[in-house]
């Protein structure tokens, strides 16, 4: 029973590391998620500034103001994947992780996000501040955004993973729990009926 219940506890304390790992991959994703919806809303703004300067009511002093507004844009994109990072480690340049979440070896869950800047988007700036210039910008935006809902896509199927993973390893950790317990843990009932024979015979040798 004990050799039983010693293995059921080095299950259990993998468990519950494992669930503390999915956590762990929870944030990362989060804070990967939270930039990406600062770039979607740039991409956005990217969209609307671009439909302004395809005007041919502006004059050329107005659609440079509106290029160079889309330009600082584009380089606060770079900004925001550079400056996001987890323990050191870049979340939005093309990253691939494997995370531990199961107690074997072979529990693992690989993950990768698609590199999230300027350039990989191709909205890294106008080439010009014609009208023509503008409206070719408003396809390339679009696909920019097509591009990043489908990486948003990607990251919800993983995160819907961990949360079925995490619900997984939170059953086990109580059902080993229990099965360890099972053999471990005192039987109150019989030992406090057993506690109760004793001194009775106790009792009664005293009295004798």
């Amino acid at each position: 029973g004990f050799s039983i219940a010693s293995k059921l506890s080095s299950r259990i304390g993998g468990l519950e590391q494992a669930l503390r790992n999915v956590g762990d991959a929870k944030s990362v994703l989060d804070i990967a998620e939270s930039s990406m919806n600062n770039v979607m809303d740039i991409l956005i703004e990217m969209k609307a500034k671009a439909v302004q300067g395809a005007n041919g009511i502006l004059g050329t002093d107005e659609r440079g103001y509106i290029q160079a507004q889309i330009d600082d844009l584009a380089a606060e994109i770079d900004n925001i994947a550079s400056q996001t990072t987890f323990q050191g480690t870049s979340l939005l340049s093309g990253t691939s992780m494997v995370f531990q979440v199961g107690e074997a070896s072979g529990a693992t869950l690989s993950v990768s996000i698609s590199e999230v800047s300027g350039n990989a988007l191709g909205v890294d700036g106008l080439a010009g501040s014609a009208t023509t210039d503008f409206r070719d910008f408003i396809d390339v935006v679009d696909s920019a955004i097509t591009t990043l809902s489908g990486v948003f896509n990607e990251m919800g199927i993983v995160q819907n993973s961990l949360s079925i993973r995490e619900e997984t390893l939170s059953q086990q950790i109580t059902s080993n729990s229990s099965a360890r317990g099972s053999i471990m843990d005192t039987d109150f009932a019989q030992a406090q009926s057993e506690s109760i024979r004793l001194q009775i015979l106790q009792q009664t040798a005293t009295a004798a």
